[in-house]
Order: structure tokens, then C-alpha cells, then sequence
């Protein structure tokens, strides 16, 4: 093949098809310039959906754990990322420890479909699956008995709220509450509930808005706000595990639903 380092035409190896040459190299070897790329255009108004954000999670520390390397078990905590800040400590009569005051918080949602998490050590890690069906398919079962009979693994349901949670007087970094209402500064959170929580946390709240006080199409998870703190309890397993204790406290007013279905809004992207 003919080569020279200035633009040329000459003939392939076979003499029969025409090549360019530009600086030595046949126009068919040359990079090629990528196009360019999409012009970005930037504003303030553009809403991330769920799939592009963080949302920090809300925990209640147990004896073993993670968390228990940091926080005492009971105390509830913000997690964002490896960041944690302690909410709130609950009363501990058998250490003589004064708590502090429960937590105030306002559900915005809770959907019926839950999560199944395997059961392990210290409650992190372990799969996760989204139907009972893709558990059973896996080899796990969904309860104890069957899971010591059998030595399958045992995953539990996983209730998901979401959560606004009231900033604590006692807490004085408020760069985790990002949302304020009425004058008062609130995290969002999302909090995962399964075993002990499941059982005195999800199914309390759902009792309430099926036949409690959120009972009605008219109600919304947002016209209550709860009172959460936390409680040792012990099972006939002999195992022992903290659990919140949640209650409803008062109504919330007009411009916190207001600001709930904006919040809501805006998460969907609407």
C-alpha cells in the first residue's frame, strides 16, 4: 500500500478500491469526533423523582449491630449514609437512665405492599426481596417455626413509612431538618419496620387508618401527629428486642396537611 504523509488517494492491497491517506493513516483508521454532546439546560425548577434521591432513614438501635458500636441500644436515630445522629434515648428504669422526651412525628404515607428482609445478626445485610412469592422461590420461609424445624432461612415483613420527625429541643445541629412548617423544623425520613417494630409500630398505624382514628376517605396519614419512643421487650423465645412505643398526640393543623401534599407532590415529580 501506498503511504505518504500528506493527503493522498491511492489503492488498497487488492489495487481495486480507492483509499484515503491522511498523515499516514488510511481515513478509515481515523478517530472518529464524537458528537457533541445534548446542551444541559439549568434552573431552578426541575424535581427529582424517587429514584434519584437519598432519603435518610430513621433506626432503632438494638444490642447488637452497627449501630450499637455507637449509640445505646433503644435510642433512635437519623442515618444518612455513615452519618448518625442520635433523635432521642428512651427511659431505662433498670439503669436508672432518664430519657429524653418521645419523639414527635407525622406519617405521610405507608403503603399496604410490603418488603421481605432475611433475618440476621444485628438486623443488616441479608437479601431482600419484594413478594412472598420470590422468598419461597429463594429457599427462605416467613416464619420462626418453620425456620428452627426446617433450618430455612427466615425473612420478615418490612413495613416502609414515610416520616417527617420534629426536631428534639435537646439536639442542637439542625442541618439534618430540612423541612419547616409552621416555624418548626422537621427531617424526612423513611423508616423501615420489621420484627418487633413491624408488629408495635407498622400494625398500630395501619389499625388506625383502617378502623381507628384515620379511619375514612376524608383522612389522611398527615392529620395526626404521634408520639414515638421505645421499649425493651422480651419474647417467650428468651430473646429480647427494643420496640417503639407509638401513640397519637394531636391533630396537625391546616398548614401542615397543606405543606404534607406539597411535600408529597414533589416527591412524585408532580
Amino acid at each position: 500500500m501506498k503511504v505518504s504523509f500528506a493527503k493522498d488517494t491511492t489503492q488498497s492491497d487488492n489495487g481495486t478500491q480507492p483509499v484515503e491517506v491522511v498523515g499516514g493513516v488510511p481515513a478509515t483508521l481515523q478517530p472518529v469526533a464524537p458528537p457533541a454532546p445534548a446542551q444541559i439546560a439549568f434552573d431552578d425548577e426541575s424535581a427529582a423523582g424517587w429514584d434519584q434521591i437519598q432519603i435518610p432513614g430513621l433506626f432503632i438501635t438494638q444490642k447488637v449491630g452497627k449501630l450499637a458500636e455507637v449509640h445505646d441500644p433503644g435510642d433512635v436515630i437519623h442515618k444518612a449514609g455513615d452519618l448518625t445522629l442520635r433523635l432521642h434515648r428512651p427511659d431505662n428504669e433498670k439503669k436508672g437512665v432518664k430519657g429524653t422526651p418521645p419523639l414527635e412525628i407525622i406519617v405521610l404515607g405507608l403503603p399496604t405492599n410490603d418488603s421481605y428482609s432475611e433475618k440476621v445478626e444485628g438486623g443488616f445485610g441479608g437479601r431482600f426481596f419484594r413478594s412472598k412469592e420470590e422468598v419461597i422461590a429463594a429457599g427462605g420461609v416467613l416464619d420462626y417455626a418453620t425456620a428452627k424445624a426446617t433450618g430455612k432461612p427466615q425473612f420478615e415483613s418490612v413495613a416502609t413509612a414515610l416520616v417527617l420527625v420534629r426536631k428534639p429541643d435537646d439536639v442542637k445541629d439542625d442541618s439534618s431538618f430540612s423541612e419547616e412548617i409552621d416555624g418548626v423544623k422537621y427531617a424526612l425520613c423513611l423508616w423501615r419496620m420489621k420484627g418487633g417494630s413491624y408488629t408495635s409500630g407498622a400494625k398500630p398505624l395501619r389499625t388506625a387508618k383502617t378502623i381507628g382514628i384515620l379511619k375514612g376517605k376524608d383522612k389522611k396519614w398527615s392529620d395526626v401527629k404521634w408520639s414515638l419512643t421505645t421499649t425493651l421487650k422480651d419474647y417467650s423465645t428468651g430473646n429480647s428486642a427494643w420496640v417503639p412505643v407509638i401513640k397519637p398526640n394531636v391533630e396537625t393543623s391546616p398548614t401542615t396537611r397543606e405543606a404534607a401534599t406539597a411535600l408529597l407532590a414533589a416527591l412524585s415529580g408532580k
